[in-house]
């Protein structure tokens, strides 16, 4: 698997699930991300991250899919089921994670844009700050140029793991779940990355 780290750290907790950390979410990031005019995807659709009644990890993609759009929820829809199939080939349930997004809506264009990930950036934030996620799967390079930017996006560095100490998580470097559309074998290298998670939260 190319950038496969040998080394594995385990998680030595989970997510904060209680009612507490709910209403923080609802509050602090899903009502006011929902009214936010920090870019021009504003008014758009805003999906609702899924957090897992177990949740053990975190998810981020670099904007909601047109699944998660049509069904306003994160992981949701055919266009997820590349992501559910690399949990279930490694015994993970999707309640074990929690999925969101670094940019909030639907991209208007082909590719982010560095307005939009600047409108958005306070929300993942603070996803992370209320959470705590011991683990964090990066799926989409701007994502990984966000909040890994020591590591440069591409194949060769799936699978790799990087440690963040600011905030205590373990970074798992992967790729943009929607190129296994145009290349199928790329959904054997999604597998081993959540293979990944599992050591690590074993």
């Amino acid at each position: 698997m190319p950038g496969l780290i040998t080394a594995v750290v385990k998680a030595d907790r989970g997510i904060s699930i209680d009612t507490k950390t709910r209403n923080r979410l609802v509050n602090e990031v899903v009502k006011p991300c929902q009214e936010c005019r920090g870019c021009d995807l504003s008014g758009g659709v805003h999906p609702v991250p899924r957090l897992g009644s177990a949740a053990k990890f975190m998810v981020i993609t670099d904007c909601p899919n047109f699944s998660e759009e049509a069904d306003n929820k994160m992981l949701s829809g055919k266009a997820s089921n590349y992501v559910r199939e690399a949990l279930k080939s490694n015994g993970l349930a999707v309640n074990e994670g929690y999925f969101t997004s670094l940019v909030k809506s639907p991209k208007s264009e082909k590719i982010v844009t560095n307005e939009q990930i600047n409108g958005c950036r306070e929300w993942i934030q603070k996803e992370i700050e209320i959470l705590k996620p011991p683990i964090i799967v990066l799926l989409g390079n701007s994502t990984i140029r966000e909040l890994a930017p020591e590591v440069k996006p591409g194949m060769e560095n799936a699978g790799r793991v990087v440690f963040k100490p600011d905030i205590d998580a373990s970074m798992v470097i992967g790729f943009n779940p929607a190129s296994i559309t145009f290349d199928g074998s790329k959904q054997d290298v999604l597998n081993e990355i959540f293979g990944r998670v599992k050591e690590m939260i074993s």
